[in-house]
């Protein structure tokens, strides 16, 4: 938890940081130095901590068995009192349309939508969108999620998108006319949805519309 994703030096004046606020009574009362523990510690992988140092004693031909530290991550993410700053952002809108994961908002007059997050350093997001018909268009922008350039979607298939890099990521959609979307995200690897809506499409935009709109 205290070496997170930091290098030697920012880990030992951490470490120093830590140990002058718990001088007095034991306990860590410095608000940033708690929100340093759980930003890092919440992004850390247990099953790829445990493959390396396993892998790292087996290159020392050291016989070692790394102790049951899972348990103790897992409870510091989730019980934790320090306050955990580096959410996952759903812009509402920009120039391409409307973010269609952005609050709590379910009905849309048009077509012409978003799919876009602010992702923090060491975030990622899965996006799994069923029903409706729709079309992506990645070949406008940048590969902002493993998807291909261009692809329709019949009703009621899957379409999983997968975020490439962090920072501000976004592709536009266009949805077909009063059509319904039930979108599921999945944050920073996690197994079972983070969050799921349903979302509804009442709108006249033909294809060529939203295509014209790019020029």
């Amino acid at each position: 938890i205290v070496q997170g994703y930091r290098n030697e030096s920012e880990m030992t004046e951490l470490l120093a940081n830590i140990s002058n606020d718990i001088r007095e009574d034991g306990l860590l009362t410095d608000k940033a130095l708690g929100t340093a523990l759980i930003d890092d510690a919440y992004f850390l992988k247990a099953s790829s901590i445990r493959d390396n140092v396993e892998e790292r004693y087996k290159m020392l031909n050291v016989a070692f068995k790394v102790p049951a530290f899972e348990a103790v991550l897992d409870s510091f993410v989730k019980n934790t009192d320090h306050i955990f700053t580096r959410q996952i952002q759903y812009p509402e809108t920009s120039s391409f349309g409307d973010n269609i994961l952005a609050g709590d908002k379910t009905h849309y007059n048009t077509s012409r939508l978003m799919i876009s997050a602010v992702l923090p350093v060491h975030g990622s997001i899965k996006i799994d969108i069923r029903n409706g018909d729709f079309i992506v268009y990645t070949d406008m922008m940048n590969k902002d999620f493993e998807q291909s350039d261009r692809t329709k979607v019949p009703g009621g298939t899957p379409q999983i998108f997968e975020s490439s890099f962090v920072g501000l990521i976004r592709t536009p959609i266009f949805v077909g006319r009063d059509d319904t979307l039930n979108i599921d995200v999945y944050e920073n690897g996690a197994l079972l949805p983070t969050w799921s809506k349903t979302i509804f499409i009442e709108a006249d935009e033909t294809e060529e519309d939203y295509q014209n709109s790019f020029r």
